[in-house]
């Protein structure tokens, strides 16, 4: 008996040992996560397994999610998507984001900057615009630096984007937006079979720089200001001169539907209109100076007549100059061979003629370094004043 036992009270020993040496080589710290170099990581943890005596502890500091997502998404919508960075470290200088660009989808803010709302926790709206219905939510990576060196970083949960195409008329304009004001317009002969329409336009988070339509015979954008949300265009179209009505839609995002824009076109006379803008130039104060220039100029008659002075005589000359060069301002110039003409006196205007060599216009008007004239063939364009040649 006593045999049996002490065989089996070595056995135990044996065994005993071989435990011992077996964990020599699993270290564990205070969590009871294994420390080992194929434990799994990602790029704001880090684990530190070179003394195995101290505790070691997880260092995740980047905690990021959504306020809020759409759930549709209509193509050229400029959408936007507010997100939360918890940042459980004030051990940083600055924080950056990382982009990392997909198909068909355009970040639009990319410089503008978290704001912070407590020690721990920032907050920043992204604003985007889906180009077409396959577009993919971009990689962004939230990065934390100090002393110029990347120290964290965490990506973004990947957003699943639902994208839905329209089906518009032929007044569709191709623009998204939560708004569109028409602030002017202007309608002139263009020439002989078409009028042409310019348009100011001012809109709120929209893709206004897309807009174009398919129905008019030819048409653009001569200017594009940009002040995100707010954007505003100068837009020309070439219409047949029998139109009366100049129409466009554009999708509301806000109501969820098409709006409908119709303007009554009133065409403006450039031979006897002299504006300089879009516009209509008021000509009660032409009127007013063709009744001064007359009137002084009918007292300076009859003290001619009565003191028999040659001053006089020449003043009165004078005004009837003016008198008359009011009433019909126009002018004939020569322009020099190869002048572009434009269609608006803007720097990124339309070009639609280019004089084969020089010729004689009619000048209508001045702005700034562009004249207004109308060319032998009745059309009304812009040409740069360092194109005119002086008699």
């Amino acid at each position: 008996m006593k045999l049996f036992l002490s065989f089996i009270f070595l056995i135990s020993l044996i065994f005993a040992e071989t435990i011992n040496v077996g964990s020599k080589n699993i270290p564990y710290n205070n969590f009871g996560v294994v420390n080992d170099k194929t434990a799994s990581q990602n790029n704001t943890t880090v684990f530190d397994n070179k003394n195995i005596s101290e505790p070691i502890e997880a260092k995740q500091n980047i905690f990021l999610s959504y306020e809020k997502t759409p759930s549709n998404i209509v193509v050229n919508q400029q959408f936007s998507i507010k997100v939360k960075a918890i940042v459980a470290t004030q051990n940083f200088d600055e924080i950056k984001n990382k982009i990392i660009p997909q198909k068909n989808l355009k970040v639009l803010n990319l410089d503008e900057n978290w704001t912070k709302k407590d020690d721990y926790t920032y907050y920043k709206t992204f604003y985007f615009r889906a180009k077409k219905n396959n577009a993919v939510f971009p990689q962004i990576f939230l990065e934390l630096y100090k002393n110029h060196k990347l120290i964290a970083s965490q990506k973004f949960p990947e957003v699943q984007l639902n994208i839905i195409t329209l089906h518009a008329d032929k007044y569709f304009s191709n623009v998204v937006a939560n708004s569109i004001d028409i602030i002017k317009v202007k309608t002139t002969k263009f020439d002989e079979e078409n009028l042409m329409v310019v348009l100011e336009l001012v809109a709120k988070n929209a893709n206004l720089k897309d807009f174009k339509l398919s129905w008019v015979v030819r048409d653009g954008i001569d200017s594009f200001i940009d002040n995100f949300p707010m954007s505003k265009i100068y837009y020309y179209a070439i219409v047949p001169k029998y139109t009366n009505k100049f129409v466009f839609t554009y999708f509301n995002i806000q109501q969820n539907k098409f709006i409908k824009k119709s303007i009554n076109l009133t065409v403006d006379d450039e031979e006897i209109s002299t504006q300089s803008d879009l516009n209509p130039q008021d000509s009660s104060f032409n009127l007013f100076k063709n009744i001064a220039y007359g009137l002084l100029a009918i007292i300076l008659l009859l003290i001619f007549f009565k003191r028999r002075r040659i001053i006089y005589l020449l003043f009165f000359t004078i005004l009837i100059i003016l008198f008359f060069s009011n009433i019909n301002p126009l002018k004939n110039i020569s322009i020099s061979k190869n002048s572009k003409i434009y269609i608006l006196p803007t720097k990124n205007s339309t070009i639609f003629y280019i004089t084969p060599n020089k010729i004689r216009v009619q000048k209508l008007n001045k702005r700034e370094n562009y004249i207004k004239i109308i060319l032998p063939n009745k059309k009304i364009g812009w040409v740069k004043d360092k194109n005119v040649i002086n008699n």
